[in-house]
């Protein structure tokens, strides 16, 4: 039976696609936008993230942790002793540590700091930045992921991101609402990350609907191989294609990938099938000035499988999800932007554009005869 990694499934969606659906997120994404609402999706396996404000401290998740024996795993006590160091506190440091360390010593503030993660070895993420009281910072452990401490964790703050599921499990999940798909003229839609990074798994997921005539609906960035797109086509009755702008270089800089695969595919898409929605976040200092939001229209205008354009105003809810992941993303420099003037907006901390502004931007593209709507 395929399988593939689910992170999670929505019931009752109203913003991906027609009608009340289902939408079935896919993990793994090979675009790494800094706005991205989503960035639990982007690392291909299982992640443990940490909502902060729900930690109690009480160190139950190391107790479980079958890791937390090895000698790289660092639990320290720490207590702000002023501006440049913390003072440890009632510690018991791995030997390797222990050497020269007495419980009065110093440690430097930087390694109150998430160390970064990489595969196989990764940060427990117990707690995130230093914020006043004591706090417990395990800081390097081989984490397998086992959910130990998810399923320990007694107020829910500790979450396993990524489950792998069968195609018939998540079948089971999306017929639940058949009668909703009916009576709605919805159905089921598989976003991301990036579902395609999961070709098999998806064409699974789409057979399986489309035997059972559900309608479907993929979400996706239009950043994979031409020839697996291609054949998503004939089980996908609608296509919600993701375009950032048509600006190569400054696509580069804040997705890390170029767009040129993105516009071949959306082009070819638009000969091979005949529903498209392209959708499009406007991003203050990225892509929201007028000469973006024009090229970007005129494009789309070409392709005559367009059928609608949605405009998404930018929102910093990954901001968090990020924070809980224990990373730092940085915003690379504002470009030119028509909103940086607004004043509740700034190229270091943008807020979501104001309505006005989105239906200015909405008009652009009606000006070139399309079918524009603003939010979904």
């Amino acid at each position: 039976m395929q399988s593939g990694l689910v992170f999670n499934i929505q019931r009752y969606s109203i913003q991906d696609g027609p009608g009340i659906r289902t939408t079935v997120f896919l993990k793994g994404c090979p675009l790494r936008c800094w706005w991205c609402h989503n960035p639990e999706s982007q690392a291909p396996e299982p992640e443990i993230t940490v909502i902060e404000n729900r930690c109690i401290q009480c160190g139950v998740c190391l107790a479980v942790c079958p890791q937390a024996g090895r000698t790289d795993f660092q639990s320290v006590g720490v207590r702000r002793t002023d501006s440049q160091s913390v003072q440890a506190e009632g510690i018991d440091l791995p030997s390797a540590e222990r050497a020269g360390t007495d419980s009065g010593s110093a440690l430097p503030q930087d390694d109150l700091k998430r160390r970064p993660t990489t595969p196989g070895r990764t940060d427990c993420q117990s707690v995130l930045r230093y914020e006043g009281g004591l706090k417990i910072r395990p800081t390097l452990v081989r984490c397998t992921r086992c959910g130990a401490c998810v399923e320990a964790c007694p107020t829910e703050a500790r979450q396993l991101v990524g489950r792998r599921m069968t195609v018939d499990e998540v079948l089971a999940d999306v017929l639940k609402d058949r009668l909703f798909y009916d009576d709605s003229g919805g159905g089921v839609t598989f976003s991301g990350g990036e579902p395609l990074v999961q070709p098999e798994f998806l064409m699974g997921l789409l057979t399986a609907c489309r035997a059972r005539a559900i309608h479907t609906a993929v979400d996706t960035s239009g950043y994979a191989p031409k020839e697996q797109l291609l054949a998503t086509a004939a089980l996908t009755d609608l296509f919600l294609y993701d375009l950032k702008t048509m600006d190569d270089a400054r696509h580069l800089e804040c997705t890390g990938v170029s767009n040129a695969v993105i516009l071949e595919n959306l082009l070819a898409l638009g000969q091979a099938h005949q529903n498209l929605w392209i959708r499009i976040p406007i991003v203050p200092g990225f892509n929201d000035d007028a000469e973006q939001l024009e090229a970007a229209a005129r494009f789309v205008a070409s392709i005559p499988a367009v059928r609608q354009v949605s405009l998404l105003p930018y929102h910093p809810t990954g901001t968090g999800k990020s924070r809980w992941l224990g990373r730092h993303v940085a915003r690379p420099p504002a470009e030119d932007s028509m909103l940086l003037g607004h004043a509740s907006l700034s190229p270091s901390h943008p807020e979501p554009p104001p309505s006005e502004y989105m239906e200015e931007a909405a008009d652009r593209f009606r000006a070139f005869g399309l079918n524009t709507q603003t939010g979904g």
